[in-house]
């Protein structure tokens, strides 16, 4: 094999760029290594039937590899010196860097003893006709075409952005990555990443980002995305993405800075780390830390009994009925929660969710994955509770917003119902968005057919005054016998033993 194939080769991935310090050290490394053992072979090549002479362009080759394997195809050996640097280290892992120097531009300045920044503002030419007609203010770090869940990127078509001033070049450790490259954005260096989160609500979660290097002003900005439709528009808006100066500074202290990223990045990895296979339990149950006994546990509250409403001095309330539709009732489509849309048709028929069993992956070597996917039948479950103000005042701002609790006895002990227990090898049970939640997203005033906010709040009760709410979930149809209505989520209660109860209305079907 020639070795000026090898050097011919280098210089095409180089494409004329400098080398970063780190990339010629881990060269030499390579090199010193091979030479080393080029030169010094182990007692097992010194036998005459197993030596096998070292080819004097091994070394070289090795460095070829080497810059391949560094360089991710090249690309980031070749963006060094215009910002970014991208590199894998595991099966969904990848390290992105600044490449940045001491006497880069926009350097901090001691001011006032206080390190300060040249500011800038971003300025979009740009956006995606999908997406609202309104001002990108650079403090508000999203547009989209929805009210009220633009932060909900997963489910509602958005774009959300970030900057962040590079104080460091020290790497960024990104987990969950399906895929990475560096790419032009227009006469700039940008890497764009696809990450896979794992799945949630049965969907596989994912995730395009799009961090730009703006050496000039020491910025990267990150562009991300959920939405597959609005993918390719991330290199359209960056394209006609630029800074403003201001001709004013802002102080490093209060900036988003690279160091935030790699935190950020770490704090993201640690969660997925440490999430605890095999033992998933619903944090917002009632008993997802207990398992009380019968004589703890107590009797429940019937349906027709009246309560204190827990949190209110002078609110009572009765759940009145209890319903299980195989058919939806007249609803506002519109305001339904998103998860319910493709499920309850308009014609009130209901669909089948599909309920998925997830095996964890740790986010580097391996990602979710999904052991078995059913399809599960569905009710509409419907609780009407009557409020009533029993004070002399006017109660303003009611709020009653009752959780459901998935149970079941045995033995003479009470636990949460954990589903995953069935499937061998799952780690947890989804069922998709907005299905079995504990908490409500749907109530209706009876009176005057208001529907309520996703804050829960009722509007106020004058003195004597009454009010009856239909509050609305989809559960899953094997899961009707299981559950029991927690009308205390907020703990305002101090449940002795065997009155723990009286915190649930059994509402279970028979």
């Amino acid at each position: 094999m020639n070795p000026v194939k090898f050097d011919d080769m280098l210089a095409a991935r180089c494409a004329a760029a400098e080398p970063s310090a780190s990339f010629e050290e881990s060269i030499a490394q390579t090199l010193k290594t091979i030479e080393g053992t080029a030169s010094s072979p182990s007692r097992r090549t010194r036998s005459k039937r197993s030596a096998r002479r070292i080819p004097l362009w091994a070394p070289r080759a090795a460095a070829v590899v080497a810059a391949a394997v560094l360089c991710a195809g090249g690309s980031a050996y070749a963006a060094e010196k215009l910002g970014l640097n991208l590199w894998q280290t595991d099966n969904h892992q990848m390290q992105v860097s600044p490449q940045t120097s001491v006497d880069a531009p926009n350097a901090p300045a001691v001011i006032d003893g206080e390190q300060r920044i040249d500011q800038y503002r971003l300025a979009f030419s740009y956006l995606p006709d999908s997406l609202p007609d309104r001002v990108m203010d650079v403090d508000t770090g999203y547009f989209a075409n929805g009210e009220g869940f633009e932060g909900y990127s997963q489910f509602e078509p958005s774009i959300e952005y970030h900057t962040y001033y590079i104080d460091t070049d020290e790497s960024v450790p990104f987990s969950g990555i399906e895929s990475g490259e560096v790419v032009k954005v227009g006469n700039r260096e940008a890497v764009l990443l696809q990450f896979d989160y794992g799945i949630r609500h049965s969907r596989r979660q994912t995730q395009t980002r799009l961090y730009v290097a703006f050496p000039d002003e020491r910025r990267i900005v990150r562009l991300q995305t959920s939405c597959e439709e609005l993918r390719d528009e991330l290199m359209a808006i960056a394209e006609g993405m630029t800074f403003e100066a201001t001709d004013e500074t802002e102080s490093l202290e209060f900036m988003s800075t690279w160091s935030d990223a790699i935190a950020e990045a770490n704090y993201d990895a640690k969660q997925v780390a440490e999430r605890a296979a095999g033992d998933y339990t619903d944090p917002c149950g009632a008993l997802s830390d207990m398992s009380p006994t019968d004589e703890q546990m107590g009797s429940f509250r019937s349906v027709g009994e009246a309560f204190s409403v827990p949190g209110s001095e002078n609110l009572s309330g009765t759940v009145t009925s209890v319903a299980f539709h195989d058919d939806a009732p007249p609803l506002d489509h519109d305001e339904m929660p998103l998860g319910w849309r493709n499920l309850i048709g308009e014609d009130g028929s209901i669909g089948e969710d599909t309920l998925s069993f997830v095996k964890y992956g740790d986010g580097q070597s391996a990602t979710d994955s999904f052991v078995k996917q059913v399809s599960s039948p569905l009710k509409l479950l419907e609780v009407q509770v009557t409020l009533v103000n029993e004070g002399a005042e006017i109660a303003d701002d009611v709020y009653f917003s009752p959780y459901l609790e998935s149970v079941v006895h045995r033995d003479g002990t009470w636990s949460q119902y954990r589903r995953v227990s069935e499937c061998p090898g799952a780690d947890e049970a989804q069922n998709g968005m907005d299905v079995n939640e504990k908490g409500c997203f749907y109530h209706e005033s009876v009176e005057d057919g208001v529907i309520g906010g996703i804050d829960g709040s009722l509007g106020s009760l004058a003195p004597g005054e009454a009010k009856t709410v239909r509050y609305l979930w989809l559960v899953n149809a094997d899961e009707a016998d299981k559950l029991l209505l927690d009308i205390d989520p907020d703990c305002y209660g101090d449940y002795a033993d065997g009155a723990f109860g009286q915190r649930f209305v059994d509402i279970r079907s028979q």
